[in-house]
């Protein structure tokens, strides 16, 4: 009976993880930030946004790295960050089932209760893909862990979870995070005498060697000790927003029904379990709590993805245990285990439809983030083909909204204009609180500074033959007329017609400027008798 369970719960496993990555694949925007810095650190620029400004729009360097290497190989960076993510989800699987095995047998069939959970749901899925470090970075940190938590065992081998902290903190900042406290718990076996003292000055010193050459790194290139995104990112405390970031979770997965599972094995556990389980406990707690600091994030749950496998185990421990009493038949209790496991598995499923998410207004859902990531690479690609032959000036200066798929596919000068790449925007006052990353905006003075020729003012440039210019021009009038008011600028609405499709955009350039630059493109009055 305990083989077939074994059996049916790796299967089922794995085909949900299947099942759930091909259903939510997509790649994010904002993944083609960092293919661009890759390219042009190829291309010998460095590590920039734009050949010529060294700015760290980008809070991924090993990524960034990595994706490099890649397109040295020839291996398309769409490809390649897929790969390594859906690779990282099956590593994250493999190593919670691992962990267990280890804490109860490798032929017990509940090493795969926490892995089901996790594969069924939607946010972890998902996030395997999204051509962002999401998933890998959250394989580094579980690792890590894992690996600390075995070096305790053998104390003179220290130096393994301290070289993956190292590549988790220069993969994303929230690494030098867990490692501090890891780093505590290492202080207080120190001072309950389990591990030495010269031990976690040497732990501390490797993460230390390599977390701060990438400092130097950061200062030398840039000028700066913080990357660029955490100004454009983090403007202060900002807890309601993160209400609603956990409300909204809580909301599409019914976690209230079984989140509070994960806290059942610091009741349970004694003394040689219960050191594991409190680290647990103690990095989700932290964690959370600096997420909800900085008021959550823009993408759907993505920020959550990296203690998945320490909340999911925590969970499945706790049914395991609840269900473990005294006197009951260990068939019973396997059997109830299982049915508990399940329909967290299926609730967690069932939050799949993202029926919230979906609508909700400030937090990005999995479709919203698809469908957005598409229609600007069709933008970036179209614009990429009309420089390519010769029908876009090769020295066209973009500002968009979404900088990611468009400037990486048209290899255009791209100013951000939320300032992720940018460290002149960044410095703009924020007027309200309004979409995390989204809340500083280029000027149209600074946008005539950069020598601006197409502003995205409608988020988006590129528009269907189908649809006409008349009312996206008429908005697009509106919206300037609006920003010219508020900013005292010079922006005009213009609209251009070219291979069936029509280009609508905000420009700084004088009329005759852009006649020069842009003459040669029919203007859309031509057509339809529409626009300047």
């Amino acid at each position: 009976m305990k083989r077939v369970l074994w059996w049916f719960m790796a299967v089922i496993t794995v085909a949900m993880y299947a099942f759930n990555v091909q259903r939510h694949y997509f790649l994010c925007d904002d993944s083609y930030i960092s293919f661009r810095y890759a390219q042009n650190l190829i291309d010998g620029h460095g590590l920039v946004f734009n050949p010529g400004e060294a700015v760290e729009g980008y809070t991924n360097f090993l990524w960034v790295l990595i994706v490099a290497a890649g397109m040295v190989l020839r291996l398309p960076p769409e490809i390649l960050s897929s790969v390594i993510g859906i690779g990282s989800g099956l590593g994250v699987l493999g190593l919670v089932a691992w962990f267990t095995a280890k804490r109860l047998s490798w032929d017990h069939p509940l090493i795969w209760a926490a892995p089901l959970m996790l594969a069924s749901s939607r946010t972890f899925a998902m996030w395997s893909s999204g051509g962002l470090e999401t998933m890998f970075f959250t394989v580094l940190v579980f690792g890590a862990i894992l690996r600390f938590l075995h070096e305790r065992t053998q104390p003179d081998r220290f130096w393994a979870s301290a070289l993956l902290l190292a590549a988790a903190t220069l993969t994303r900042p929230e690494g030098g995070l867990f490692t501090f406290i890891l780093g505590c718990f290492f202080l207080g076996d120190v001072l309950w005498r389990k591990r030495t003292l010269q031990h976690l000055l040497a732990w501390s010193s490797l993460w230390f060697a390599l977390v701060g050459a990438h400092f130097l790194f950061r200062y030398a290139t840039y000028g700066a000790w913080l990357p660029n995104t955490f100004h454009a990112k983090v403007n202060g405390l900002w807890w309601s927003q993160s209400f609603e970031y956990f409300s909204l979770y809580l909301s599409d997965y019914d976690g209230i029904w079984y989140l509070w599972l994960a806290l059942v094995p610091l009741a349970f556990h004694r003394a040689q379990k219960l050191y594991a389980t409190s680290l647990f406990v103690v990095l989700a707690v932290v964690y959370l709590c600096y997420v909800g600091a900085i008021g959550g994030d823009r993408f759907e749950f993505r920020f959550l993805v990296c203690i998945y496998p320490l909340v999911f185990w925590l969970i499945a421990e706790g049914i395991r245990l609840l269900t473990s009493w005294e006197g009951i038949p260990e068939d019973v209790a396997l059997g109830l285990a299982h049915i508990g496991v399940l329909a967290v598995a299926v609730v967690t499923l069932a939050g799949g439809i993202e029926t919230e998410a979906q609508s909700h207004p400030t937090i990005a859902s999995a479709h919203h983030m698809r469908a957005y990531a598409n229609r600007r690479a069709r933008e970036g690609k179209f614009l990429g083909d009309l420089v390519r032959s010769q029908k876009l000036p090769a020295n066209t200066r973009l500002c968009v909204g979404g900088a990611g798929a468009v400037p990486y596919y048209s290899g255009l000068y791209t100013l951000d204009y939320h300032g992720l790449s940018d460290a002149e925007v960044v410095k703009s006052k924020i007027q309200r609180r309004s979409l995390i990353a989204h809340e500083h905006r280029a000027a149209p003075a600074y946008m005539a500074e950069k020598e601006i020729h197409m502003y995205d003012v409608l988020g988006r440039l590129v528009h269907k033959h189908v649809d006409g210019p008349k009312k996206a021009l008429a908005r697009a009038q509106d919206r300037v007329e609006s920003l010219n008011r508020k900013e005292k600028g010079n922006l005009v609405a213009r609209c251009r017609y070219v291979e069936e499709r029509f280009i609508i955009y905000a420009s700084t350039l004088t009329k005759s400027d852009h006649q020069r630059l842009f003459g040669h493109i029919d203007r859309c009055r031509t057509h339809f008798g529409e626009g300047p």
